[in-house]
């Protein structure tokens, strides 16, 4: 319904801002407009990456040019103080502050015609491997891409200092996290793919089995830095870190789960069971208040 109603207001068109303009108020409603276009885009990435059902949004329909105004809330958030007021220096005008990335739900729409399309259903496992590749090294451009502070480490443990929050102000750490969050979550996804491949002769097992075991412990590798990602979180902002719970959690529990079981006796099987039983502590010590009766019974497994 979102998508239907953003593209009856023309949101999917970009409309260059005029220099000059005397109908202020018609460039500001097209503005308005193509942030709700922006929202509605994102969303529908994260429902179809999550779903595997097609997204409405595609670029063969929709503009897709980038006002440069929407990165600018990385030169902004780290000033901004725990009441999201500006410290040190005053800022006038605030950009639209996303709850993901833009350049990163690109991405998505990539990931699911690449991997999870009619299309891609038919692929070799040759060519699946190829655009799982491809996909990974355009995910480290765009993390590359990000200014140093809030750029996604490539793996998250207990003793990386850079997610340090003691002295960090709740929005700008709470950017940082979302964003480290997103990143794994699409490595895992990515990366999970994998379980497609077969060998299609027994000469072909060996090689694809390396080729595939590598690719798995990436995905693993990314869900259990979700999993200390959402610890991290909880922590700092305590029952507000839900959302992220209900967005990640899943993926990376059901990723290490199937692991333990393909390779109960395997190295890190014992460590990965000991993530999880962790991972089922944290869910439960999420504090109550501004939960729903429906929610906590979900999260309590009842």
């Amino acid at each position: 319904m979102a998508s239907v109603t953003i593209c009856s207001l023309k949101g999917h068109y970009y409309k260059q801002p005029t220099p000059g303009a005397t109908n202020a108020n018609l460039q500001r409603n097209n503005s308005q407009i193509r942030i709700l276009f922006w929202l509605t885009y994102m969303l529908d990435k994260d429902l179809a990456i999550r779903s595997g059902d097609p997204p409405l949004l595609t670029e063969s329909y929709c503009d897709l040019t980038i006002s440069i105004e929407l990165f600018d809330y990385y030169n902004y958030l780290p000033r901004l103080d725990d009441t999201y007021g500006c410290t040190g220096q005053r800022v006038e005008h605030l950009a639209p502050h996303f709850t993901g990335d833009v350049g990163l739900s690109l991405l998505k729409e990539k990931v699911c015609y690449q991997l999870f399309s009619a299309h891609a259903s038919k692929c070799s496992d040759d060519q699946l491997l190829l655009r799982i590749r491809k996909l990974d090294d355009e995910i480290e451009s765009w993390r590359m891409s990000l200014p140093s502070i809030f750029r996604p480490a490539l793996f998250v443990s207990h003793n990386n200092t850079s997610l340090d929050s003691s002295e960090e102000a709740v929005p700008l750490f709470t950017r940082r996290m979302s964003l480290q969050l997103e990143y794994h979550h699409l490595m895992t996804v990515i990366h999970t793919t994998v379980r497609r491949c077969a060998p299609s002769s027994p000469g072909d097992a060996e090689d694809l089995h390396a080729v595939v075991h590598s690719s798995f412990d990436l995905s693993l590798m990314a869900s259990r830095s979700t999993l200390l990602c959402l610890k991290l979180l909880l922590d700092k902002i305590g029952g507000q870190a839900f959302r992220f719970f209900m967005s990640y959690f899943f993926t990376a529990v059901i990723t290490l789960f199937l692991d333990i079981i393909i390779h109960p006796l395997g190295p890190q099987a014992r460590n990965d069971l000991e993530i999880l039983i962790s991972a089922a502590n944290t869910v439960r010590s999420i504090p109550g208040h501004g939960l729903t009766e429906n929610e906590v019974t979900r999260v309590e497994g009842k």
